[in-house]
């Protein structure tokens, strides 16, 4: 500061900071530059600050709603300087009032017609304060990559479509449904949004490999309360993975319902999870209603929730309806098919969802697409988790092939033993092909 005052600059002096105005900035880039040190220069519309290092409006507003338990996800940022970029950058939607500098305007999801305050007013107005969302498209849309078109072009789906809407996702049993779940999963996570999967088969378990995401599982006897699962989101902002595969299936339903009820409270208070899949969906949300419909329906309309069953036909009406989107993977019942195409409408036009090739999905929203999945971050292993402790269901037994198997590989094996050690090479070329694709990377 004594070095600016030498050199004649004007100076005001803040808590934290230095101001003057355009006509000295090269003097202060000049001492800024000979004194060394770290130090941020900003600009306020011919206003020119010295900042400690580290120092912006966006960086001590994320510390502020960290504190406060927001999420930047849920804000909505207002600006008219140049200072201003970074608490749009932070923001999920930014907005320039009509007299801010056009760089801020370049960046802005939204101009006012009317400048300053007005501006702000003009926008809550319109939107928020009577309950409304902007539908214009946002320009920095945290993308969510799900795969390719037929023409090899990039899906995405934006991650506040899904957390502003409800998506059905429905498919046959192993089609690769909870597939593409856990990739939207993780691809919320790395987009800086909140999720919390409740998982009654144990197909999401994986995630918590990821960092930001937590996996609480119980046993037969007791699992961690609704309360305790409410306190872990509330605290910080990280993605929950709720296990129920070793929970009391008579028992579950009363336990989601309670979860929901706990819910309800911190999503109007923080207005988190941003997104909530419900696995298995048909189980909890049968067609005549009950108490996890009742719990849910309060919540249903502010979107944030993805439904994943093999069979939509058995789903309450009341979530069909409120269904924005939908992503199908290979479909065949004749009443689930019906199903899909009353909710996606004439989308689907003469095609049948039992006409999706294994390893593709459709993603229907405003248009139908066709697409390949995209690669997991972490490997997919159906119900890895649901039969360690639990014998598989007689129907899903294939007593001759393991019966068979299990001859032919013991009589391999006692055939090794009569082999002299003299004669067992180690194998050491290169001529059997090998995918290079890790374990569990194909949609299942």
């Amino acid at each position: 500061m004594e070095a600016l005052e030498a050199a004649e600059v004007p100076l005001e002096l803040g808590q934290a900071s230095l101001s003057t105005w355009t006509p000295h900035e090269e003097t202060i880039w000049r001492v800024v530059n000979e004194w060394g040190g770290e130090a941020v220069i900003a600009y306020n519309k011919g206003a020119v600050m010295i900042l400690p290092a580290g120092t912006s409006k966006g960086a001590g507003l994320e510390r502020l709603l960290g504190l406060c338990g927001y999420s930047p996800r849920n804000l909505v940022a207002f600006g008219d300087g140049e200072n201003d970029l970074s608490l749009l950058e932070l923001g999920e939607f930014g907005v320039a009032v009509a007299d801010a500098v056009s760089s801020l305007k370049a960046v802005a999801d939204l101009v006012t017609t009317r400048p300053g305050p007005a501006g702000v007013l003009e926008v809550l107005e319109a939107y928020w304060l009577n309950g409304f969302t902007p539908s214009v498209p946002l320009r920095r849309e945290r993308q969510i990559l799900l795969g390719q078109d037929e023409t090899g072009n990039p899906v995405y789906l934006p991650g506040a479509a899904l957390a502003g809407g409800n998506l059905g996702v429905f498919g046959d049993s192993g089609s690769g449904k909870s597939w593409v779940t856990g990739l939207l999963a993780e691809g919320m996570r790395h987009a800086g949004y909140q999720s919390l999967l409740i998982d009654p088969e144990g197909d999401f378990k994986g995630l918590r490999t990821l960092p930001g995401i937590a996996a609480l599982e119980g046993n037969e006897k007791s699992i961690p309360s609704p309360a305790l699962v409410v306190a872990l989101l509330e605290m910080g902002n990280v993605t929950v993975v709720l296990d129920l595969c070793a929970y009391q299936v008579n028992h579950r339903m009363e336990y989601v319902t309670e979860l929901l009820r706990a819910l309800r409270s911190l999503k109007e208070r923080k207005f988190r999870p941003h997104w909530i899949v419900l696995e298995e969906a048909q189980h909890f949300l049968p067609p005549n209603g009950n108490a996890v419909s009742s719990a849910l329906m309060p919540m249903l309309a502010g979107g944030g929730w993805a439904f994943v069953s093999y069979r939509p036909d058995r789903l309450a009406n009341l979530v069909l309806e409120r269904v924005n989107y939908c992503l199908l993977t290979r479909l065949t019942e004749p009443e689930a098919v019906q199903t899909v195409c009353r909710v996606v409408g004439p989308l689907l036009g003469e095609e049948s969802p039992a006409d999706i090739i294994r390893g593709y999905a459709w993603l229907c929203g405003q248009h139908l697409v066709r697409l390949r999945p995209n690669a997991r971050r972490i490997p997919h292993i159906r119900h890895l988790y649901k039969y360690l402790d639990t014998p598989l269901p007689a129907q899903k037994v294939r007593q001759p092939l393991v019966t068979t198997i299990g001859k032919s590989l013991c009589s391999r094996m006692s055939g090794m033993w009569s082999v002299p050690c003299s004669r067992i090479q180690r194998y050491s070329g290169s001529s059997i092909p090998i995918s290079t694709r890790p374990m569990g990377m194909r949609p299942k």
